[in-house]
Protein backbone atom coordinates (compact mmCIF):
# COMPACT_ATOMS: atom_id res chain seq x y z
CA UNK A 1 0.00 0.00 0.00
CA UNK A 2 1.08 3.48 -0.82
CA UNK A 3 1.79 5.61 1.87
CA UNK A 4 -0.76 8.98 2.15
CA UNK A 5 0.61 11.92 1.10
CA UNK A 6 -1.74 13.73 2.90
CA UNK A 7 -1.43 14.99 6.80
CA UNK A 8 -3.85 16.54 9.25
CA UNK A 9 -4.60 20.60 7.69
CA UNK A 10 -3.68 19.84 4.22
CA UNK A 11 -5.96 21.36 1.72
CA UNK A 12 -6.91 19.42 -0.81
CA UNK A 13 -9.70 18.93 -3.94
CA UNK A 14 -11.85 16.40 -4.39
CA UNK A 15 -13.46 16.01 -7.81
CA UNK A 16 -17.13 16.28 -6.27
CA UNK A 17 -16.92 18.23 -3.30
CA UNK A 18 -14.27 20.69 -4.03
CA UNK A 19 -11.71 22.34 -2.13
CA UNK A 20 -11.57 20.76 1.31
CA UNK A 21 -9.31 20.06 3.82
CA UNK A 22 -8.27 16.89 5.88
CA UNK A 23 -9.51 17.41 9.46
CA UNK A 24 -8.07 13.88 10.89
CA UNK A 25 -7.09 10.22 10.49
CA UNK A 26 -9.62 7.47 12.55
CA UNK A 27 -9.78 4.15 13.06
CA UNK A 28 -13.26 2.16 12.86
CA UNK A 29 -13.62 -1.71 12.99
CA UNK A 30 -15.33 -2.84 9.93
CA UNK A 31 -16.31 -7.10 9.21
CA UNK A 32 -13.63 -7.83 12.15
CA UNK A 33 -11.35 -5.45 10.47
CA UNK A 34 -9.82 -2.19 11.67
CA UNK A 35 -9.54 0.03 8.82
CA UNK A 36 -8.27 3.93 8.76
CA UNK A 37 -10.38 6.64 7.44
CA UNK A 38 -9.48 9.68 6.34
CA UNK A 39 -12.20 12.59 7.99
CA UNK A 40 -12.20 15.89 5.13
CA UNK A 41 -14.24 18.59 5.47
CA UNK A 42 -15.74 20.93 2.91
CA UNK A 43 -16.57 24.19 3.69
CA UNK A 44 -18.28 25.04 0.92
CA UNK A 45 -21.39 22.28 1.33
CA UNK A 46 -20.73 22.44 5.31
CA UNK A 47 -19.89 18.59 4.82
CA UNK A 48 -17.72 15.90 6.48
CA UNK A 49 -16.84 12.91 4.92
CA UNK A 50 -15.20 9.61 5.98
CA UNK A 51 -13.02 8.39 3.01
CA UNK A 52 -11.14 4.81 3.26
CA UNK A 53 -7.16 6.40 3.63
CA UNK A 54 -6.01 3.98 1.28
CA UNK A 55 -8.11 5.48 -1.05
CA UNK A 56 -7.15 9.01 -0.45
CA UNK A 57 -4.29 9.32 -2.68
CA UNK A 58 -6.14 8.28 -5.38
CA UNK A 59 -9.31 10.31 -4.94
CA UNK A 60 -8.26 13.20 -4.28
CA UNK A 61 -5.15 15.77 -5.07
CA UNK A 62 -3.47 18.56 -4.15
CA UNK A 63 -5.38 22.29 -5.74
CA UNK A 64 -3.92 24.44 -8.28
CA UNK A 65 -1.00 26.48 -7.69
CA UNK A 66 -1.31 30.12 -8.26
CA UNK A 67 1.11 30.11 -11.54
CA UNK A 68 -1.35 26.87 -12.78
CA UNK A 69 -4.12 28.38 -12.02
CA UNK A 70 -2.81 31.43 -14.25
CA UNK A 71 -1.39 29.28 -16.75
CA UNK A 72 -4.63 27.44 -16.80
CA UNK A 73 -6.89 30.93 -17.54
CA UNK A 74 -4.60 32.09 -20.22
CA UNK A 75 -5.45 28.86 -22.27
CA UNK A 76 -9.41 28.89 -21.56
CA UNK A 77 -8.95 31.94 -24.15
CA UNK A 78 -8.45 28.93 -26.40
CA UNK A 79 -10.43 26.37 -26.12
CA UNK A 80 -12.94 25.80 -28.73
CA UNK A 81 -14.92 23.33 -28.52
CA UNK A 82 -19.17 23.10 -29.02
CA UNK A 83 -21.43 21.42 -26.68
CA UNK A 84 -23.07 18.00 -28.04
CA UNK A 85 -26.50 18.39 -29.74
CA UNK A 86 -27.83 15.10 -28.23
CA UNK A 87 -28.69 15.95 -24.92
CA UNK A 88 -27.98 12.39 -23.72
CA UNK A 89 -24.80 11.85 -25.24
CA UNK A 90 -23.77 15.81 -23.97
CA UNK A 91 -25.35 14.70 -20.34
CA UNK A 92 -22.97 11.64 -19.88
CA UNK A 93 -20.02 13.66 -21.57
CA UNK A 94 -20.39 16.18 -19.23
CA UNK A 95 -21.19 13.56 -16.05
CA UNK A 96 -17.90 12.22 -17.12
CA UNK A 97 -15.90 15.64 -16.91
CA UNK A 98 -17.78 16.76 -14.01
CA UNK A 99 -15.94 13.72 -12.11
CA UNK A 100 -12.79 13.47 -13.49
CA UNK A 101 -12.31 16.66 -11.19
CA UNK A 102 -9.71 18.40 -13.98
CA UNK A 103 -10.26 21.71 -14.96
CA UNK A 104 -10.13 21.87 -18.18
CA UNK A 105 -12.80 19.39 -18.20
CA UNK A 106 -14.64 21.28 -15.62
CA UNK A 107 -13.80 24.12 -18.12
CA UNK A 108 -15.26 22.34 -20.94
CA UNK A 109 -18.65 21.57 -19.29
CA UNK A 110 -19.09 25.69 -17.98
CA UNK A 111 -18.13 27.00 -21.59
CA UNK A 112 -20.05 24.55 -23.70
CA UNK A 113 -23.66 25.03 -21.83
CA UNK A 114 -22.90 28.74 -21.27
CA UNK A 115 -22.83 28.70 -25.40
CA UNK A 116 -25.66 26.27 -25.24
CA UNK A 117 -27.92 28.13 -22.80
CA UNK A 118 -26.74 31.95 -25.41
CA UNK A 119 -28.05 29.85 -28.67
CA UNK A 120 -30.98 28.33 -27.39
CA UNK A 121 -32.47 31.42 -24.67
CA UNK A 122 -32.67 28.74 -21.70
CA UNK A 123 -31.16 24.99 -20.34
CA UNK A 124 -32.89 21.84 -19.36
CA UNK A 125 -32.41 21.03 -15.44
CA UNK A 126 -29.87 18.84 -15.86
CA UNK A 127 -27.75 21.38 -18.05
CA UNK A 128 -28.72 24.13 -15.39
CA UNK A 129 -26.98 21.63 -13.09
CA UNK A 130 -23.95 20.62 -14.37
CA UNK A 131 -23.06 24.46 -15.65
CA UNK A 132 -23.64 25.30 -11.53
CA UNK A 133 -21.40 22.35 -10.62
CA UNK A 134 -19.07 22.82 -13.25
CA UNK A 135 -18.82 26.71 -11.80
CA UNK A 136 -19.02 26.43 -8.62
CA UNK A 137 -15.89 23.70 -8.60
CA UNK A 138 -13.96 25.71 -10.72
CA UNK A 139 -14.44 28.85 -9.40
CA UNK A 140 -13.68 27.59 -5.95
CA UNK A 141 -10.32 26.31 -6.95
CA UNK A 142 -9.41 29.09 -8.65
CA UNK A 143 -10.27 31.69 -5.71
CA UNK A 144 -7.92 29.30 -3.30
CA UNK A 145 -5.18 29.01 -6.01
CA UNK A 146 -5.16 32.95 -6.59
CA UNK A 147 -6.37 34.25 -3.29
CA UNK A 148 -9.55 35.62 -3.95
CA UNK A 149 -12.89 35.58 -3.02
CA UNK A 150 -15.46 32.80 -4.66
CA UNK A 151 -17.26 36.10 -6.54
CA UNK A 152 -13.98 37.32 -8.07
CA UNK A 153 -12.70 34.22 -9.54
CA UNK A 154 -16.38 33.94 -10.96
CA UNK A 155 -15.59 37.38 -12.40
CA UNK A 156 -12.52 35.87 -14.11
CA UNK A 157 -14.32 32.80 -15.57
CA UNK A 158 -16.93 35.25 -17.05
CA UNK A 159 -13.95 37.60 -18.38
CA UNK A 160 -12.43 34.65 -19.93
CA UNK A 161 -15.42 33.45 -21.37
CA UNK A 162 -16.34 36.61 -22.80
CA UNK A 163 -13.11 36.32 -24.61
CA UNK A 164 -13.90 33.79 -26.55
CA UNK A 165 -17.43 34.63 -27.75
CA UNK A 166 -15.56 37.91 -28.95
Amino acid sequence: MNAIKYQIGDTIYHPQHGIGTVRDYDKKELLGAEHKFAILFFPREELQISLPAKKLNDTVREPLTESKARELLSEMSDIQESPNKSWKIRSRQNQERLASGDPIQLYLVYRGLLELRNQKGSLNNSDRRQLTQSLELLAEELAVALGKTDEQARVLLEKTTALDAA
